[in-house]
């Protein structure tokens, strides 16, 4: 089969519109969700299942303010919902293709190269707040519903090769042909009605978020013009989210019946995520500085012009310029000494001239000041890791989990610095935690059983990691079970 067949496969199967080994021959009423649905948990731990596959398929970002950043503007748009039923979790892929999408229980992907089309906050807040909306309404749970003896392994396995081969057809053909031969193609208007409702609801969404509505159909007009105007080429966006003039009409008139949005917010930590995205784009870092050397357009807002001066440091850096790139950070951090964006550029710098302990002094005051600011609390720690203080390393992270809880970094260098500190039954135990709360059961488990327990007198933590131990030998086999 060719790529570009496979393409069209992956555009009728992607997200609203499952893949048709999953359907019947005759779509379903979608009547009332809450009797036709996969339980909340079965589909969270569908997505779930089904990350396990794209994290490592999938070339996903990493950099931690950027993450950082994406979530924490998912989290105001959750904010805004009356029925919080799923706890989303945004991630990054460093893909240039425009393109979004979302899974079963609210993990929303969404690559680089449409973080860096979008012209406002607003705007990317549009596409999340529609991704949002297909998990919100159950599109994808309504339909999985129907094949309740499949396993969530199986399922997530047709979820994540649909996933995987629209992003990068090349990539996921082999699973794609596994899972679409000999199957009939399905209809479009179910897509499309879906896509439509996903429209309706995220635009309300974004209104009570505090984000201005019109931006969504702006941003698809503006998406539906670059394709007229393109020859053949057509944004991934729109190849797995498809538009018509009907649909871009109908989201610009529910924008313009909402309340006019005074966001009075700074947009600033938009603008300089892009330029910390757009400086990984290039593979020359004189690149980089040539991009950033160029002036930015006297209408651009401040922040944006801000973040192409912290766009150019971040370039200066990269191209072993760093007494230009600190000379400038200073002078941004002077009008901006709380800037995490800046605190975290100027550290590099100085461990970039050999001045360790320094960036780690600037990262200590600032952890101070903001510890809840997790950008620079994973950065400070790996400072600490790098100079060999891993009892500092635990005892931040310590403290960062009793006031703000545990999450998937944290754990990964918490694990590394009992690692670091000769510390190895915790090393394994909180490496079992990263994996599990990645969804990785049998990986985690691999990790405890690594740990030598007493058979007498036995600490806490032995106790403890039995008890992980046969939490994750349930969900093991709570995978094993049809849905």
């Amino acid at each position: 089969m060719k790529l570009y067949a496979l393409r069209k496969y992956a555009f009728v199967f992607f997200i609203a519109c499952l893949p048709t080994i999953l359907l019947a021959d005759q779509l379903p009423d979608l009547g009332d969700p809450s009797s036709q649905t996969l339980s909340p948990s079965a589909e969270y731990r569908l997505g779930q299942s089904a990350m396990i596959t794209i994290r490592h398929a999938m070339p996903l970002n990493h950099d931690i303010l950027a993450n950082n950043y994406i979530n924490a503007l998912g989290t105001r748009l959750q904010s805004a919902e009356q029925n919080k039923q799923f706890a989303f979790e945004f991630f990054i892929i460093n893909e240039d293709a425009i393109n979004a999408f979302a899974l079963p229980g609210g993990f929303i992907g969404i690559n680089t190269g449409l973080i860096l089309t979008t012209d406002s906050e607003d705007e990317l807040a549009s596409v999340m707040s529609h991704e949002m909306s297909h998990v919100t309404q159950r599109h994808i749970a309504r339909l999985y519903a129907y094949r309740k003896q499949m396993t969530i392994g199986t399922m997530a396995g047709a979820l994540a090769a649909v996933i995987i081969a629209t992003q990068n057809p090349q990539a996921g053909s082999g699973a794609l042909m596994a899972t679409i031969a000999g199957q009939a193609q399905s209809s479009l208007s179910f897509s499309r009605n879906n896509e439509q409702e996903a429209d309706r609801v995220g635009i309300q969404l974004m209104s009570n978020a505090g984000f201005d509505p019109l931006a969504m159909p702006k941003f698809f007009e503006k998406l539906h013009q670059s394709s007229r105007f393109s020859g053949q080429y057509v944004p991934e966006y729109l190849q797995t989210h498809p538009l018509t003039q009907s649909r871009i009409a109908d989201a610009k008139n529910r924008a313009q019946q909402l309340p006019k949005v005074q966001d009075s917010l700074r947009h600033q930590d938009f603008w300089f995520t892009k330029a910390r995205l757009k400086n990984e784009q290039f593979t020359m870092p004189k690149d980089s500085v040539a991009f950033f050397e160029q002036p930015l357009k006297e209408t651009a807002p401040e922040s944006a012009k801000l973040a192409h001066q912290y766009g150019l440091a971040l370039g200066l850096l990269a191209n072993n310029q760093s007494e230009k790139a600190l000379s400038l950070l200073q002078t941004l951090s002077a009008n901006d000494p709380d800037n995490p964006y800046i605190l975290v550029a100027l550290a590099d710098t100085y461990v970039a001239q050999n001045q360790l302990s320094t960036a780690v002094k600037l990262l200590q005051q600032a952890v101070k000041a903001r510890p809840a600011e997790l950008a620079l609390v994973v950065t400070l720690v790996e400072l600490q890791l790098q100079a060999e203080q891993p009892k500092k390393a635990i005892q931040l992270l310590d403290q960062y989990h009793l006031h703000y809880g545990e999450n998937t970094f944290t754990l990964r260098l918490i694990s590394r610095a009992y690692g670091q500190a000769g510390k190895p039954t915790s090393m394994h135990f909180y490496q079992a935690k990263y994996l599990e709360k990645l969804g990785e059961y049998h990986s985690a488990l691999d990790q405890l059983k690594l740990v030598k327990l007493p058979q007498e007198n036995k600490d806490r933590m032995s106790l403890q990691i039995e008890a992980k131990m046969a939490e994750i030998k349930e969900q093991i086999e709570n995978d094993k079970k049809p849905l």
